[in-house]
């Protein structure tokens, strides 16, 4: 009777869990389409196919960074998270913080948006200081400034509260008291692989423990950062840092916002592929050190986006390039222990199978490109070009963006009963992204492997090998837009089976009862 119950608890606990994920979840794919329409615009105009104007492009690829990237790390895979936690740990969610969390969120994004379509700024979404305060009323305005670094703040602050609601909902399941609490992080960071417990941590809680410890560190300098932004874009343009320490402390957050993407998004893979596999996990005190691996080097690589400033001492680069190294251990045990999890595992393949599976691959080989641009002998040649561009496309479109649309798929059938996702247009989403999303990124690091500059807003004066680098970027427009549609029928797919379906069933139950 005591499981029963229990077991009622638990299922209770996770479609609560399941509604508010999908909240964040449903946020992140609206984000999500918007943010692709801004970026398809773009890429038609480098295809010389339309013609917005050059400082209309830099303001849409300022947004289309901060909306697809960011918020691919917030909502997208904050909602990841919120279910993961729930679903393997068993314990209940703050949720009164997660919907706080929720509208922090909201109003930052909203900030962003008014500094581009209001305030005209257009920085890029790394925003390159100083070039904000310097650029100000010659291409911007001073208040689209303030604008942006107070929404930039109010994400920074979502996402301080997401660290901190993870860290507290992990220690709570260590039990009462500091000591207890503190062995649960300690633990569920991955040393639970060699410590002797008899209440073992399931392989999920380890990436998100590290992502959450490196972002609660790592957002701080970027805090400082835009407070000093904000600063001299309202109380004197005098104000400010040094350009090197500034680009430091961006980048020492811009690197590490990069795993707030990929570590829930690899938590989500270990649920999907345990739930779907016969099979225990494949090398669980492995992962464990891993994990603990990934939180340390994660906090040091930031030094290889800088390789080309003059000002950066020579052992930091070497620092990033030996710690870029060092976390490419965690993609390929992560990598080798999934694979293995699919051998002779019975495996029914299912769209949140299907589009994990997209993901590993995908991870692959933007694994193999992020270690060739970390070299810094060949990140001479690749650092300006879209070869760059290609590679986080890679990271974010193919393996997060697609891990997150697998958390829908795995998520929706779980909480909504009756609901039809894994039919014949399922598939259809997924050949349409496959084909369209590999084809899409892949023009991209063709083009930055023969040398084509990224951040230009045309290319009609620019030729490859005697080929016009336009028409290079419309064989990429052609993928995006069937990338785009398959989203689209994804879109209409959801709204049939969570709307118009429940509309007609609550509209059927109405007349039986009149």
């Amino acid at each position: 009777m005591d499981m029963a119950l229990r077991s009622e608890s638990y299922d209770s606990l996770e479609k609560k869990a399941g509604r508010i994920a999908l909240k964040y979840l449903f946020t992140w794919f609206g984000i999500f389409l918007a943010g692709g329409l801004m970026g398809l615009t773009m890429r038609s105009q480098q295809a010389d196919l339309i013609s917005i104007g050059t400082s209309p492009f830099y303001i849409l690829m300022t947004m289309h960074g901060q909306f697809m990237f960011i918020g691919l790390g917030t909502f997208g895979m904050m909602g990841v998270t919120w279910y993961v936690l729930v679903k393997v740990l068993h314990v209940d969610l703050d949720y009164k913080l997660v919907d706080a969390i929720f509208w922090v969120l909201v109003m930052g994004f909203a900030l962003v948006g008014i500094s581009g379509l209001y305030g005209e700024f257009a920085a890029g979404w790394y925003f390159l200081y100083p070039l904000p305060l310097y650029a100000a009323q010659d291409q911007w305005t001073l208040w689209g400034v303030a604008t942006f670094s107070l929404g930039e703040l109010l994400i920074g602050l979502g996402i301080i509260l997401y660290t901190i609601e993870v860290l507290i909902v992990v220690a709570r399941r260590g039990g009462r008291g500091i000591k207890n609490s503190l062995s649960a992080i300690v633990r569920g960071l991955g040393f639970d692989g060699v410590m002797k417990s008899t209440d073992k941590f399931d392989v999920s809680i380890f990436p998100l423990v590290a992502d959450a410890l490196d972002m609660l560190i790592a957002t701080i300098p970027l805090a400082a950062l835009l407070v000093v932004m904000f600063i001299g874009s309202t109380i004197d343009q005098n104000f400010g840092l040094n350009v090197g320490l500034a680009d430091n402390m961006f980048w020492y957050f811009g690197h590490p916002i990069v795993y707030q993407l990929l570590f829930p998004a690899v938590a989500g893979m270990y649920l999907v592929f345990q739930s779907y596999s016969n099979r225990k996990w494949v090398g669980y005190a492995t992962t464990g050190g891993i994990w603990v691996l990934a939180a340390l080097t994660n906090l040091l690589v930031w030094g290889h986006h800088l390789y080309l400033y003059p000002f950066q001492p020579l052992p930091v680069n070497f620092l990033a390039q030996l710690s870029t190294m060092g976390i490419s251990i965690v993609s390929a045990v992560s990598i080798y222990s999934l694979l293995s999890m699919t051998w002779k595992g019975g495996i029914k393949w299912d769209p949140p199978m299907l589009f994990t599976y997209m993901g590993i691959f995908a991870w692959l080989e933007g694994g193999f490109s992020g270690i060739a641009q970390a070299m810094i002998g060949w990140n001479l040649y690749l650092h300006n070009t879209l070869w760059i561009v290609g590679h986080f496309h890679l990271f974010a479109l193919m393996v997060v963006a697609m891990t997150a649309i697998a958390m829908i798929y795995y998520i929706v059938p779980r909480i909504y009963q009756g609901v039809n996702l894994y039919d014949k247009w399922s598939k259809v989403h997924f050949w349409m992204s496959l084909i369209g999303g590999y084809g899409f990124v892949n023009v991209w690091m063709a083009e930055g492997l023969l040398g084509v500059p990224r951040r230009y807003a045309y290319h009609y004066l620019l030729s490859v090998y005697n080929i016009p680098v336009p028409n290079l970027d419309l064989l990429g427009v052609i993928f995006a837009t069937i990338l785009g549609i398959g989203q689209g029928i994804f879109a209409l797919k959801l709204f049939n089976e969570l709307v118009i379906k429940r509309i007609k069933k609550i509209g059927v139950e109405v007349e039986q009862y009149a």
